[in-house]
């Protein structure tokens, strides 16, 4: 809800004054630790965290945000290939891309309150991509989803035009050095380069004094633990028994060039999500705190 303040004269009515409310959730998808370890810097002596984009080791992460006005969601941007739910094929070299690529795993999300000029100059960035890229949008004449296709906007990997760039790009450029820094080092191909990345960007987001919650919680289930997608029930004794056993991936994750993990999820549980304008903030669904 939003803030209300009221003043009064003698004699006259109460006035009421209503105030919006305005915050950023920065979210990061960096969950397999393999992906991010101290390596060697090509071509000097120095030893840094590397995320590893080829080999192994890879994985790519994934970085986004969402801008809330009082309890609602104003503004959402995830960039990514045009994969997953609902939109397309996945190219990840590809020439398609997206502004709603669909969250598959538990997210560490940072939240910063903004006010209304910062709030409405991100939400005119992202309005910018979205004319550029594929997106689902409602149509209220037929009450139904629609698909609008547009090429415009690139996603490259080999270039860095990617989701933790795009989002740090937009943020950055409005809210300065408020933005924790998103540069590290990549690995590809066994040569080290300075880059934009979810790890990297992760790592300094949980260090800064951003408030930090999970999304679901993890490793403890609690808030938005219908969300996960790997854990067992047990209800033998009318106890329900959560046991996590992996960060959460779901089949359109395993999809997407990774080869299949282990476990594998139960298809009936559709977790991937994203956000459209209107919808309540997740954080408020499911309690993480009051304002």
């Amino acid at each position: 809800m939003s803030d209300k303040k009221y003043t009064t004269d003698i004699d006259k009515p109460i006035t009421e004054v209503e105030i919006n409310k305005y915050y950023l959730v920065i979210g990061t998808e960096a969950n397999a630790t393999y992906a991010y370890q101290n390596a060697k810097v090509t071509f000097s002596s120095k030893i840094a965290k590397h995320q590893y984009l080829t080999g192994p080791n890879l994985d790519w992460g994934h970085a986004f945000f969402y801008v809330v006005e009082n309890d609602d969601v104003f503004s959402f941007f995830s960039f990514g290939p045009s994969a997953g739910k609902k939109l397309g094929d996945n190219k990840i070299m590809g020439n398609a891309s997206t502004c709603q690529y669909p969250i598959g795993e538990v997210a560490q999300l940072y939240v910063l309150d903004i006010n209304v000029d910062e709030a409405k100059k991100i939400r005119n960035e992202v309005k910018k991509m979205y004319e550029k890229t594929n997106n689902q949008f409602y149509n209220h004449e037929t009450s139904e989803w629609e698909q609008k296709v547009v090429n415009d906007k690139k996603y490259r990997a080999m270039t860095n035009e990617t989701c933790a760039k795009e989002a740090y790009r937009i943020l950055s450029s409005i809210l300065n050095d408020k933005i924790p820094n998103a540069y590290g080092y990549v690995k590809m191909y066994g040569i080290s380069k300075k880059a934009i990345c979810p790890f990297a960007w992760n790592e300094h987001l949980s260090n800064s004094n951003l408030k930090h919650y999970s999304y679901p919680e993890y490793p403890n289930v609690g808030k938005a633990k219908e969300l996960l997608a790997a854990f067992k029930l047990d209800n033998d004794k009318e106890n329900e028994n959560l046991k996590y056993t992996y960060f959460l991936r779901t089949p359109s994750a395993n999809s997407m060039g990774y080869g299949v993990m282990v476990p594998e999820f139960d298809p009936v549980n559709t977790t991937d999500w994203f956000l459209i304008e209107g919808d309540e903030d997740p954080l408020k669904i499911y309690s993480y705190f009051n304002g």
